[in-house]
């Protein structure tokens, strides 16, 4: 009876075996779908054919992160995606951008949960404001480079994202927002970040923006060791016959965290500095995507 008994573990550790095994040839067969059309979708010269690999792409994500054991799978091979997580782990959050034939770009957005769960994000390009809040079927499009977790006033966990967006052929736009979970999705936006307005009179928003020329190189990064979330401070100068844009001065403004807000500090540094401390993910050297530039 003893060696039956072990017979049938045996039985059952090698068909467990083969299973995975057959989940992760399936995983690294989808992955090479999904670097041939994440290639194709940024490289294509029609728009046509680079809005078909974007949505072949959107299809084989969905169906890559069905599969069991997708969710601790690295997905190296993306270098057209941007893939971040938490410290905390609960999730992951796909994004990538399309080029339309009018130079306008479209954002599309996939969050997996540890639990399976997969939360669509729907680009509807609302108005941009700081005070608005959205969910995922209003999302406004993204490509997200930065996360970090805090706890709420309310003591709940939220989450500090950071990312990046094309708003025309003249301007780019930084945004650090706020992600949190709710029963029927995520809401993006909260009134967490505490600042004055011109009468000295409190401003609560709810996510910070950086609009900066497209020549220019706008930085919004969130620094651990001080933890604060840094980022440029610009000026309006007149382009020509590009007309007035807006540029960073070399200054940092920035906002500090304490008892679930984000509080406002005008001037991070004394003097003007190059480069804020810790690593961003533009440089001169690095694209929005973190590859080197040739």
């Amino acid at each position: 009876m003893k060696s039956i008994r072990l017979i049938l573990i045996f039985a059952l550790l090698n068909s467990l075996l083969f299973v995975t095994s057959l989940q992760a040839q399936s995983l690294d067969s989808l992955e090479a779908e999904l670097a041939y059309y994440s290639d194709a979708m940024t490289n294509m010269s029609t728009s046509a054919h680079r809005a078909r690999s974007a949505e072949m792409l959107h299809h084989k994500i969905l169906e890559a992160l069905s599969i069991e054991g997708s969710f601790t799978h690295q997905f190296k091979s993306l270098e057209w995606c941007k893939i971040i997580s938490p410290r905390d782990t609960t999730f992951k959050l796909i994004t990538w951008q399309l080029e339309m034939d009018d130079n306008t770009y479209r954002y599309y957005g996939v969050i997996q949960k540890s639990d399976g769960r997969i939360i669509e994000l729907h680009d509807k390009r609302p108005l941009r404001s700081e005070y608005a809040s959205h969910d995922q079927n209003t999302w406004y499009g993204a490509l997200y480079y930065g996360i970090e977790e805090f706890k709420n006033i309310e003591g709940q966990n939220a989450y500090l994202i950071l990312g990046f967006s094309i708003s025309s052929a003249s301007t780019n736009q930084k945004v650090a927002d706020v992600l949190q979970f709710v029963d029927d999705g995520v809401h993006f936006g909260a009134e967490v970040f505490v600042m004055k307005d011109e009468d000295g009179a409190e401003d609560v928003k709810s996510r910070i923006l950086l609009e900066y020329a497209a020549t220019a190189s706008g930085r919004m990064q969130f620094d651990r060791e001080k933890k604060m979330l840094i980022y440029d401070h610009v000026i309006l100068i007149n382009a020509g016959f590009d007309g007035p844009l807006w540029v960073p001065d070399g200054s940092f403004h920035g906002f500090e965290y304490k008892d679930g807000n984000w509080h406002f500090v005008d001037k991070v540094f004394q003097q003007t500095v190059n480069q804020p401390p810790g690593e961003g993910i533009e440089s001169n050297q690095r694209d929005i995507i973190g590859r080197k530039k040739n």
